[in-house]
């Protein structure tokens, strides 16, 4: 379909998406899930800076940079490491983590409208580690009984 952006994915990343900057730094530039552009620089060890740079050699700007990767070798490696592990069950999982983490440290005390705004900043926070604008956050937590958000509000 001519209308739906070209998003990329873990399996998906293409070779314009990453760009290897010396000594150990990416620079990543690609949509991310719900359209959302991702560009971020990122130091990352040398063995990962090294793979990397070898996965791109030989490829151009639209060949993936993981060409014998894709998701159902993805989730069948993860779930070989964890039963039920998935892709989508480790977004929702660093997402649910990521907002449990603020919440916990930063409403203790306050009035419920300062909660209120942990909340909404905690919220972005997930959305940026998700790469989603769109508020699913709650709806995701129900996947992994994560109801203890909402009580720490009151």
């Amino acid at each position: 379909d001519d209308d739906e952006a070209d998003t990329v994915g873990c399996c998906t990343l293409k070779v314009d998406n990453v760009t290897c900057v010396p000594p150990n730094k990416l620079q990543f530039d690609f949509l991310g899930k719900d359209s959302i552009r991702y560009f971020n620089t990122v130091e990352v060890e040398l063995p990962v800076y090294n793979a990397i740079e070898e996965f791109r050699t030989g490829k151009k700007d639209g060949d993936a940079v993981f060409d014998q990767l894709d998701t159902t070798k993805l989730n069948h490696h993860l779930k070989d490491l964890m039963p039920g592990l998935t892709a989508k069950v480790f977004r929702t999982y660093n997402a649910s983590i990521t907002l449990d983490a603020i919440l916990h440290e930063e409403t203790e005390d306050g009035t419920l409208l300062e909660k209120i705004a942990v909340y909404q900043r905690a919220n972005k926070e997930v959305e940026s580690v998700t790469l989603k604008k769109k508020n699913h956050v709650l709806s995701s937590f129900s996947t992994l009984n994560g109801a203890f958000c909402l009580p720490r509000l009151l």
